[in-house]
């Protein structure tokens, strides 16, 4: 039972589901059962309520998939008995069942018995990346995570998700976990910020509940608090696999034995290495209690980590281990020595035991120089962070989990198609509709396949959603690829990007092997993304990694400074006048919208007609600010300047067919641009209207007639020219005397546009004394009050 299909083989794209969905087997929000690895559901999104009512396969998406289910995005309650339960999909099937760069927004819950309850899928054979997920997870007795109840396989992987909200198991026995509740493979480079908690027997992890052998927890992170009885860690409940680079930050509480600021309990086959612990530990019951690991066995080996937590509980109680360990297994540990901190263990010496060492009166700088000593992952896994008074912590995607090299990488704000136009620049400030560039130099230090690099912007290490809108352009080798988001996605995987003139083809280049080289340069653009979706003000990085390891070097960073404020006031003034200005308050950054643009005003009239509001077109001969419009127009334009008001005044005293007298409603809009004779091929940025009163035309004449148009020349008086003035319309009469010049009239010097004074019909204009004999002319025109010239009337007069 789906929203769309009840089963598919094929694949289902860009459809929306809002529908309330039951059934009693598989159930998904698009799709039932996508079936087979061809199947693929994409920039989907489901919002509503999924129940099943039989105990199977339940999903906010699919309740099964075999396939591909990539851009898609979840807000939804999800509700089961006894099953398979996920915010994107029941159950992600077999090797080849992936799900990519999706978003979810959910309440999964389970209220029977044992089940499968993730925040993306119930149960994974295959892999999840690049997810964004935000969910209240609950169920008893079940294997419950943010992202899987149960990564099962070797092969399954969980990476690059970033994970919000609650994961509870409200009673019983199980597995939790911020991610996984119980792993069999990998899971890397995900953060999770949301609260652990086991109300039963539960093994209980902010990443990982239970770590079974084979399996690998790398470039992780958890900030949430940590709750349970027994086996409670701040990255794994328990583990019998690896973990390696991963920081929790968050508390973590037991109520019984084993807890552990990173671990609270490992097996003979675990290894765990250059991690960091700084939340408070405490543990009560049977004891083992360390800042990394609460209870090791025999073989565990723990080498490389810094705890600066603080460890509390009755007994066997540790800064870094929490029992006995054999020196072998354990070296270049330190542990922050507060006032009150335990020595190490109660029954043997710290040095001999656990391989622990005081920070004492050392440097930061001093520990992280320690930690990166004698370190197989590399000497530069541990790194300062300045933004936490120099605390060395261990570096996401370095050293030899690293799959390249970042050699360079330079940004630059705006949009630009080669990396030689960018400079050197390492840092950028935007708004959060603008524009820029970066550029990445890359050294691949294994062999991997390029397309399958993924490109984000992290905040504080926290993967950000791109918004829908965002558009992104690619340079790579000698061609161009773009993509643009019809859906938000916190991550873009770089096989995605379509070759710029070809259909459908997509990024596909040879394999990558140890020590090519390659060099990317991206385009991002948000001016299109929706004013509610926009990117969130805030610093982040621009990061390329790939699943097969993260990266070494330097990222580029851009500051995102929100979005600047625009306002457009109209008002009218007067009969077919009106004011028009905007104003801008700016943010700090470079605004590809604005910045180096010109500005125009739109703006044309609207009138209530018998079917609706309708638009009454300028007519031809209109003039606007005295410029004739010379055909009929929709709308106009008129350049503007930010906080400037402009005058804007409407005469269609000339025009054939004038828009009638009345009230219309004026309507203006502002926009940027580059090219001022078409505003509209830029940005739309304010608007507004106003109520505007238009007069009928009024007629303008003038009748001049002089009563004597032949004089003698004089030389010591000027000469009265008698005039009988007839006008037509409201405005003031001035004088211009022109002298003939061959066949030319030209203005005489201190002779134009002399005000006229009429009375009973007549006026007096003079000839300047000493005129030399010849022709002139006096041009009478009429004036209205704007300073319009309406109309004008022509008298030659002689001296002989």
């Amino acid at each position: 039972m789906g929203g769309i299909a009840g089963y598919t083989e094929g694949k289902i794209t860009e459809c929306n589901s809002d529908k309330t969905i039951t059934g009693v087997k598989k159930v998904g929000g698009i799709a039932g059962y996508a079936a087979g690895t061809g199947a693929e559901i994409s920039n989907c999104s489901f919002s509503g309520t999924v129940l099943d009512v039989n105990n199977f396969y339940t999903g906010g998406i699919a309740g099964q998939t075999d396939g591909l289910i990539t851009g898609c995005a979840v807000n939804a309650v999800i509700t089961s008995k006894n099953s398979y339960v996920g915010g994107v999909a029941g159950y992600a099937a077999g090797a080849g069942s992936k799900i990519i760069n999706c978003t979810v927004t959910a309440t999964v819950s389970v209220s029977g018995g044992l089940s499968y309850a993730g925040g993306v899928v119930g149960i994974l054979d295959g892999e999840v990346r690049g997810c964004v997920v935000n969910v209240a997870v609950s169920a008893p007795n079940s294997y419950i995570g943010g992202v899987a109840g149960y990564s099962h396989g070797s092969g399954s992987v969980i990476s690059d998700c970033s994970i919000s909200g609650t994961v509870t198991a409200n009673a019983g026995q199980g597995y939790v976990g911020g991610v996984a509740g119980i792993s069999d493979g990998m899971v890397t480079r995900c953060s999770a910020e949301c609260s652990v908690t086991g109300n039963g027997q539960h093994h209980v992890g902010g990443v990982v509940g239970r770590a079974n052998t084979g399996s690998e927890i790398s470039n992780s992170s958890s900030s949430g608090n940590i709750t349970g009885i027994g086996q409670v860690g701040g990255i794994a409940g328990s583990t019998d696999g690896v973990i390696k680079i991963c920081i929790n930050t968050g508390n973590v509480n037991g109520s019984d034995g084993h807890i552990g600021g990173v671990a609270g309990e490992t097996g003979n086959n675990s290894t765990v290495s250059n991690s960091f612990n700084s939340g408070a530990v405490a543990g009560g019951g049977q004891g083992g209690i360390g800042g990394i690991v609460g209870y090791v066995s025999p073989e565990t080996v723990v080498h490389h980590n810094l705890n600066k937590g603080t460890v509390d509980g009755p007994q066997y109680v540790g800064c870094v281990i929490g029992n006995v360990i054999d020196e072998d297994n354990a070296w270049n540990n330190y542990y922050y020595d507060y006032t009150g901190a335990p020595g190490g263990t109660t029954t043997g010496d710290i040095l001999d035991d656990d391989g622990a060492v005081p920070v004492g009166e050392m440097t930061w700088e001093e520990i992280q120089d320690l930690l990166n000593e004698d370190n197989d992952a590399g000497d530069d896994i541990w790194n300062q962070d300045l933004d936490d008074d120099g605390v060395p912590k261990p570096s996401e995607g370095t050293g030899s989990s690293a799959a390249f090299k970042i050699v360079n990488a330079v940004i630059k704000e705006g949009k630009y198609y080669t990396a030689a136009q960018l400079e050197t620049g390492a840092a950028a400030a935007v708004t959060a509709e603008s524009v820029f560039t970066v550029a990445f130099g890359l050294q691949y230090k294994v062999n991997c396949a390029p397309e399958e690099q993924t490109l984000k912007l992290k905040n504080d290490n926290a993967v950000a959603q791109l918004p829908a809108g965002t558009s992104v352009i690619m340079l790579a080798g000698d061609a161009y690829y773009y993509i643009n988001l019809t859906q938000p996605v916190p991550a873009i995987t770089l096989g995605e990007f379509i070759k710029m003139g070809s259909a459908d083809q997509r990024y596909s280049p040879a394999e990558a092997a140890k020590d090519d080289t390659a060099e990317y340069l991206f385009i991002f653009d948000f001016s299109k993304t929706a004013i509610e979706s926009q990117i969130p003000a805030n610093p982040y990085t621009i990061e390329l990694s790939h699943p097969d390891g993260g990266h070494t070097g330097t990222l580029p960073a851009v500051t995102v400074a929100g979005k600047n404020e625009y306002n457009l006031s109209v008002d009218s003034t007067a009969n077919n006048m009106f004011e028009v200005s905007v104003s801008k308050t700016p943010v700090t950054g470079y605004d590809y919208k604005t910045d180096e643009k010109a500005f125009a005003c739109e703006f044309y009239l609207e009138k209530e007609g018998a079917g609706g509001t309708e638009i009454a077109p300028l007519p031809a001969g209109a003039k606007i600010n005295g410029t004739f419009v010379s055909a009929v127009l929709p709308y106009a334009f008129l350049p503007l300047d930010f906080d400037h008001t402009a005058t804007v005044s409407l005469d269609m005293s000339e025009c054939a067919a004038p828009l009638a007298a009345g009230k219309y409603t004026l309507q203006a809009r502002a926009y940027s641009c580059t090219d001022i004779l078409n505003p509209r091929s830029g940005y739309l940025l304010a608007g507004g209207s106003t109520d505007i009163n238009l007069t009928a035309p009024v007629a303008y004449a003038i009748k001049a007639n002089a009563e004597n148009r032949v004089f003698d020349q004089s030389s010591s008086s000027s000469i009265p020219v008698v005039f009988s003035i007839q006008t037509l319309g409201p405005g003031s009469v001035k004088a211009t005397l022109q002298q003939k010049y061959a066949m030319s009239y030209l203005d005489m010097e201190g002779q134009i546009d002399q005000p006229v004074t009429i009375t009973g019909g007549q006026a007096t204009l003079r000839l300047p004394a000493g005129a030399p004999k010849g022709t002139y002319r006096f041009v009478l025109s009429l004036y209205d009050g704007s300073g319009t010239a309406r109309a004008r009337s022509v008298e030659n007069i002689i001296i002989k």
